[in-house]
């Protein structure tokens, strides 16, 4: 390769491609190196994360946290008026106790009281003041000290019963066999009334407030079960509130309202199927406890000072549940104590490992709808046999992770699209400011090609001026060849022309030579001097009948034949097509007949229509021609076709 040919590439390439693509180049790294800063990036901030995490899991006093984390099922809601307050059974560490609440706020103590007897549900005489209790083993009714915690054996108490409910004017009722009214003193006189047959046995709660009709909660369908004292009769109304039908239920006869257990106390219109609002304190009030406090305090100071968007501690339950216990504030979204989530099918896997080795885990970036884009760190916390109880969890919002990056990755993109403008108008300027000489020299190539041989004047690069200069030599130096060419053309023309023409009119007088080469064609009463034939491009062949005239005469009429069109080739070329005729007819020409050796077909005119060509059918063949002027012709499956008058 010559060196200024070679020099003229470069710079070509250079002007016209390699900005743009350097640019590309840039943008596509840039694209594929997004997610490698992405997972950079993230797992900068797991190293970040996993400290707090796990100093936090080191602060935490285990034995309150699990005391904070127990669910204390509290049930059995009995209601004493002069007191102003509620009792109920609360489980501490598996035992069951019995607490005293005040309907205010719900304030659940830290310390329930011991009973001895075991009892299992609660009801408040008020006849007699007294607070009743129903035993575990036996079923049998006693009275309970509510200071102590002790009970008093009642001499005509009964046993087996299931259930106990206070009665709005004095008594509790009983469900045993049946539903009875049971007064100290008294007994149970008073007819039974008949438990509600339902597929599972409701449960019973109480009286209404004006004591005419017995509450009972019916679980599996979902539904209140009200039942007249007087005649037995029962009606079902299907819970519709937002919250989940309660299980236990206390009626508050100084505010009227009836009071709910569930994961924390509410306060329900049972009229309207809808939780009154109310101050009671989520979690039986523990979030207000000493023990909530201490655990809260150094959660506070570490996620104020690392500026961590959550942090939080959790307890797992299989298989895909947690349970927050602390969580600090942020934006007034928080998760209150006991309240409950479900894991991410992504997450479960991790946790359930964190539980069985104790190990981190943490969490790829996540999207809450709650919440926003989050990355989180989970540390285990372990009590004092090493057993995973619980774990922390730190959180941070991941949403400025992904804005930055995404802006980052946008200002890589808008300044490799502005530099791709750039470049993209740069060369289109280089290009048009080669093309444009390029194009010149290209019109006149193509004038030199329709003989327009010229000198060109085209200013450009040295490159373009020095092909210029080439091009004006060369077209000089075509024209003179053109010339001499030109000249020795025309001769070798003249003299191919006279050859073709001698050799097309021996041809022509002599029809059995035309045809030898098709045995379907036979040539009979050949007469020398009236006729002619000829062979045409792309196998087909012509052969003529003449007026009968002296051979000498013959000959002229077929010189003249030929003059007509300048070759006889020419001449009778129009005859290819089904429908033409000669366009004009010699003298003595008398008829022609046109054949297709490929196709099997003839066609057939005459000069004048009152002397038509003789035909002669005969099965498979036909005969043409006159037998004493001219030659016949023998035609074996071949398709005579009309053209002209024949």
């Amino acid at each position: 390769m010559k060196r200024p040919t070679f020099q003229f590439k470069i710079r070509t390439w250079l002007q016209l491609g390699l900005l743009p693509a350097l640019t590309g180049i840039a943008i596509w790294i840039g694209w594929g190196l997004y997610d490698d800063l992405r997972r950079i990036i993230l797992e900068r901030f797991d190293r970040q994360l996993t400290s707090p995490s796990v100093v936090v899991a080191a602060f935490i006093d285990v034995e309150e946290h699990q005391w904070l984390a127990e669910n204390r099922n509290v049930r059995a809601l009995t209601y004493v008026p002069g007191e102003d307050v509620f009792f109920a059974l609360a489980d501490y560490d598996g035992v069951t106790k019995m607490v005293q609440f005040s309907p205010e706020d719900g304030r659940l103590p830290a310390a329930g009281i011991t009973l001895n007897p075991a009892i299992v549900d609660l009801a408040f005489d008020i006849t007699t003041g007294s607070l009743m209790g129903l035993t575990e083993a036996g079923g049998q009714l006693v009275r309970v000290n509510p200071n102590t915690g002790g009970s008093q054996t009642l001499i005509d108490a009964p046993n087996g019963v299931h259930e106990i409910a206070s009665a709005g004017e004095g008594g509790v009722w009983i469900k045993a066999n049946d539903v009875r009214l049971w007064q100290v003193g008294l007994g149970t006189d008073a007819p039974g009334l008949p438990i509600p047959e339902i597929y599972d046995p409701p449960r019973l709660v109480g009286t209404n407030p004006a004591g005419d009709a017995l509450l009972w909660i019916n679980a599996p369908d979902d539904e209140l079960v009200w039942q007249n004292i007087e005649d037995g009769e029962i009606k079902r109304v299907p819970w519709t509130g937002e919250i989940d039908l309660p299980q236990e239920l206390g009626y508050d006869v100084t505010r009227e309202r009836w009071v709910a257990a569930q994961e924390k106390l509410w306060v329900v219109d049972l009229a309207a199927n809808t939780e009154v609002p109310d101050s009671f304190v989520a979690a039986y009030g523990r979030e207000d406890s000493d023990e909530y406090r201490r655990l809260m305090a150094p959660l506070i100071r570490i996620h104020a000072r690392l500026g961590l968007t959550y942090l939080y501690t959790q307890v797992v339950e299989p298989p895909d549940r947690i349970r927050y216990v602390a969580d600090t504030l942020e934006s007034g979204t928080y998760s209150p104590l006991l309240s409950t989530d479900v894991l991410p099918a992504a997450e479960v896997e991790g946790i359930t490992r964190l539980k069985a080795e104790g190990s981190l885990h943490f969490t790829d970036l996540q999207q809450w709808d709650q919440w926003g884009w989050l990355k989180s760190a989970f540390a285990p916390i372990f009590d004092e046999e090493d057993q995973v109880v619980a774990m922390t969890g730190t959180d941070f919002n991941a949403s400025l992770i992904e804005l930055s990056l995404r802006r980052s990755l946008l200002a890589v993109f808008l300044i490799g699209g502005f530099t791709l403008v750039i470049a993209s108008g740069w060369s289109l300027i280089i290009s048009r400011w080669l093309q444009r000489p390029i194009e010149n020299l290209k019109s006149g190539a193509l004038d030199v090609a329709a003989g327009d041989f010229q000198s060109l004047t085209v200013s450009g690069s040295r490159e373009v001026d020095a092909l210029t200069k080439v091009f004006n030599e060369a077209s000089a130096m075509m024209e003179r060849s053109v010339e001499n060419l030109t000249d020795e053309v025309n001769l070798l023309l003249r003299r191919r022309d006279r050859a073709e023409v001698q050799r097309v009119f021996v041809d022509s007088l002599s029809p059995p030579c035309v045809f030898e080469d098709d045995l379907a064609v036979v040539v009979e009463h050949y007469t020398a001097g009236v006729g002619g034939a000829i062979a045409l491009k792309g196998d087909r062949r012509l052969i003529w009948w003449e007026e009968t005239v002296s051979g000498e005469q013959s000959q002229k009429s077929l010189v003249r034949l030929g003059g007509v069109a300048g070759q006889v080739r020419t001449r009778f070329g129009s005859l290819i097509a089904p429908t033409d005729s000669p366009g004009r007819w010699p003298d003595h020409l008398r008829a022609v007949l046109a054949l297709d050796l490929q196709k099997r077909t003839a066609m057939g005119w005459v000069k004048n229509p009152a002397d038509p060509l003789p035909v002669s059918r005969d099965a498979e063949r036909f005969t043409v021609g006159w037998s004493d002027s001219g030659p016949v012709l023998v035609l074996s499956h071949y398709e005579l076709q009309e053209a002209a008058p024949l």
